[in-house]
């Protein structure tokens, strides 16, 4: 009996000890959970705000950017999302501006890149006056950067950053704060979004850029007319494309700027800039073609980009297709109403032995449609019912310093598609 006593209180002392020690584990674990359920949420709410926008997925479509309206302090605020092309961005570098230790910098790698952040729903801004932010750049001629506001994805209007600046945007001159007024930019109600565009590969830095109630008058930037808007395009005799069986005959081509023809006996032999970063001439004869291909042979100088200029009507209108890389990069844009937008791109791949070769490139429209070929293969192609119906086709030459840099052409022709 006695044994059996002491078994039982074993077996009692057992189960009690068992069952304050899983007691006291459950209390734990509730206690725990209710500390970081609660405290948690005040913790991850005083957090500074270290998104970086370039994960733009993470960022809600609906839900209004933080701190607005500061867009950029320290780190782009939560609720911005990365629209840009052609750009690559880090808003934590380490370049500090003399007002914090992180600035932005947006690295522009082609001509006319964009800098596009993006807002969710439309964010008010009847409260405001001016659009205000710090600078550093260094850049060469008034109207190379660009700002515009969107409301619904669609430009309100461009005004130069160089004309609000007090003093040249050049590396000298350091820092500089600008403010332009929202009057100038034709924004007065909503936006959607902040577009930065930089028309020659180069890099900015930006600093606290907000929306604020600032009064700061100041004259509105008229883009300038540049020298071929001077040629009225109704003085050029227009054929059938049918009718034209040659495109090599130098006096059939008009250089509009930034070069000339290089002719022997009249006879086309190539392009060259004069001491410009672009250029570009174009057949004179074809504002009424619609569907056509266009092909060109030529060397691969020491250029950086060509372009096949389609459907071309006049300075502020037309498409084209643009080799770069030695014909590695390849994009379509299109410039309407003055206003250049990028509609597709790709880099293809390219052996090293070929990169000296001459190319074979082409541009083709039809209806709806255009495409770029390099060695008789598509190699990109853009589809949009708005696109430019009709114009004749032109070549450009671009480099990233001012050059006298050719092109050789070795063969062109244009022929008439069925859409």
């Amino acid at each position: 009996m006695e044994t059996k006593k002491t078994q039982n209180t074993h077996t009692e002392d057992h189960f009690w000890k068992w069952f304050l020690f899983f007691s006291a584990l459950l209390s734990v674990g509730s206690i725990s959970f209710l500390y970081f359920s609660f405290f948690g949420k005040i913790i991850a709410g005083s957090l500074p705000n270290s998104h970086s926008f370039l994960d733009s997925n993470s960022l809600s479509s609906t839900t209004a950017p933080l701190g607005f309206p500061v867009v950029y302090d320290e780190s782009l605020h939560l609720g911005w999302e990365n629209w840009s092309t052609n750009t690559r961005v880090n808003d934590k570098t380490r370049y500090a501006s003399p007002w914090g230790n992180n600035s932005l910098l947006v690295n522009f790698d082609f001509p006319y890149a964009e800098f596009y952040i993006h807002a969710g729903p439309l964010l008010p801004i009847a409260a405001y006056t001016s659009v205000e932010f710090d600078i550093s750049a260094d850049l060469q001629n008034e109207g190379e950067l660009v700002m515009e506001l969107l409301q619904n994805e669609t430009g309100l209007g461009e005004q130069s950053v160089e004309w609000y600046a007090p003093q040249p945007l050049t590396a000298s001159n350091g820092w500089q704060h600008i403010v332009i007024p929202l009057e100038n930019l034709n924004a007065t109600t909503t936006i959607s979004g902040i577009r930065v565009q930089l028309n020659q590969i180069g890099r900015i830095y930006i600093d606290n850029l907000k929306f604020s109630e600032k009064v700061a008058p100041h004259s509105r930037w008229i883009a300038p007319v540049y020298v071929e808007d001077l040629y009225p395009q109704e003085t050029w005799i227009q054929y059938p494309l049918s009718q034209v069986s040659r495109f090599d005959i130098a006096s059939d081509w008009l250089t509009r700027y930034g070069g000339h023809t290089i002719a022997e006996n009249n006879l086309l032999k190539g392009f060259a800039l004069d001491n410009s970063q672009i250029s570009l001439s174009v057949f004179t004869g074809g504002l009424t073609w619609s569907d056509y291909a266009f092909n060109v042979i030529s060397d691969w100088g020491n250029y950086e980009a060509v372009s096949l200029v389609v459907r071309y009507q006049d300075a502020d209108n037309y498409l084209q297709c643009t080799f770069s890389e030695y014909a590695s990069y390849v994009e379509i844009s299109e410039t309407k109403r003055g206003k250049q937008k990028l509609l597709a791109h790709a880099y293809l791949t390219i052996a090293l032995d070929e990169a000296w070769k001459d190319i074979n490139i082409g541009a083709r429209v039809s209806g709806n449609r255009i495409s770029c070929f390099k060695d008789a293969k598509e190699v990109l192609r853009h589809e949009n019912d708005a696109l430019l119906k009709a114009g004749t086709v032109g070549i450009g030459l671009w480099n990233a310093n001012q050059s006298n840099e050719k092109i050789l052409i070795k063969k062109v022709d244009v022929s008439p598609l069925i859409p």
